[in-house]
């Protein structure tokens, strides 16, 4: 995260610095990317640059906060729309994402940032949302994963409470491998992709996993 300078910097400053830190990372994917090209880009010295971030992947992982929180609120706000509906909730905010990262002006910017999200980067960003206790190994749960969970309608699903945080960790690592498949066919061709097939592909496995694929009572028995 950023230091109390950078933080402490008017407004306008800071504005310009991110404004090149996010040209940077759409010009190029974060492996790519040198701090060189950051601070040309904001033209600020390479001392400052280190008075501000720790390294290039701290400024990275705060950047991408941004298009984090926004998810959040959007998750957050589709749930009460959906009267506590979580699969609804879910399928919504999917859509929605999807058609801002398509149509936005960090289009790039966020198709680099999905297309480099590999386990680690994952790991890092939901470290941030797990906070494990050394003394009993509880969890504790942020704020903001809290209320989904106090909003969601536990009377439409068939999971606990405590297994709900499996459900969620498990739908939010779909989405982003739905947002990635998206990418890695946009990338892969001469002309812009149309997003409903996407979708379509996404709620129909979503529908798999909130109904089930088995017939139920055909009588089937496993094999020793």
């Amino acid at each position: 995260m950023p230091s109390k300078t950078f933080l402490g910097l008017p407004e306008t400053k800071r504005n310009k610095i991110m404004g090149a830190v996010r040209q940077a990372f759409s010009n190029a994917p974060y492996s790519q990317v040198t701090v060189t090209d950051i601070i040309k880009l904001a033209e600020i010295p390479r001392g400052s640059f280190y008075q501000y971030f720790k390294d290039k992947e701290d400024l990275y992982f705060y950047l991408i906060e941004t298009f984090r929180q926004s998810f959040k609120d959007d998750l957050t706000y589709n749930l009460k729309v959906q009267n506590g509906d979580f699969f609804a909730a879910v399928k919504k905010t999917f859509h929605r994402t999807l058609d801002r990262f398509t149509t936005a002006a960090d289009s790039q910017l966020l198709q680099n940032v999905i297309m480099e999200m590999d386990y680690r980067g994952y790991h890092h960003l939901m470290k941030r949302d797990i906070h494990h206790r050394p003394q009993n190994h509880q969890v504790n749960l942020p704020e903001w994963q809290q209320n989904i969970k106090d909003q969601t309608d536990f009377t439409k699903l068939r999971v606990s409470r405590d297994e709900f945080d499996l459900l969620f960790h498990t739908l939010l690592s779909f989405m982003g491998q739905s947002f990635a498949h998206y990418f890695i066919a946009q990338r892969d061709s001469s002309q812009k992709l149309a997003t409903e097939p996407f979708k379509a592909k996404f709620d129909l496995l979503l529908d798999w996993l909130e109904h089930g694929v088995l017939i139920e009572d055909t009588g089937r028995e496993l094999n020793a």
